[in-house]
């Protein structure tokens, strides 16, 4: 119980230590968003990231996500890069910026019991996104294409 006890305590000073220290990181963002109506049910998201607090880039600090009503971990490589992966219904998926909040640790034990979990981040990553326009034809855009050039062939060979 006692090693148990001091795993817990250490784990909470460097999850402390991290709000404390780095109030306000300098963060490199990259998205990515992949999905056809057509093929897929779902369109995934994708929001790699980095994060510099002084100066010095963090590596390996336990994070989380929240993203619309939902929190979801955050995945992170030994070069101190991170990346949040999630998945939305082609139903529910609109043109726009999805805002991801980011906690550490402490805020993640502090964001899961507010009303407003946003509140408790630790910064945010926006991911945009513009959902393609679908032509709906009732006959797929190959033959649309194929009669339209035989149209012009014919035209052509007739004039």
């Amino acid at each position: 119980i006692v090693i148990m006890l001091s795993f817990v305590l250490a784990f909470a000073l460097v999850s402390s230590s991290f709000a404390a220290v780095c109030k306000s990181p300098t963060v490199t963002s990259d998205s990515s968003v992949t999905g056809i109506a057509a093929m897929f049910d779902e369109t995934s998201y994708s929001a790699a990231f980095s994060f510099e607090c002084d100066g010095s880039k963090v590596k390996s600090e336990p994070l989380f996500a929240y993203v619309n009503g939902e929190f979801y971990p955050v995945a992170a490589d030994s070069e101190g890069g991170y990346q949040v992966s999630w998945a939305v219904s082609n139903k529910k998926v609109s043109s726009g910026t999805t805002t991801v909040s980011i906690f550490d640790a402490a805020a993640y034990e502090a964001a899961q019991s507010a009303e407003s979990p946003a509140s408790a981040q630790s910064f945010s990553v926006d991911v945009y996104y513009s959902v393609p326009s679908a032509l709906a034809l009732p006959v797929p855009a190959e033959f649309v294409a194929m009669f339209t050039l035989g149209g012009l062939v014919y035209y052509v060979s007739n004039a």
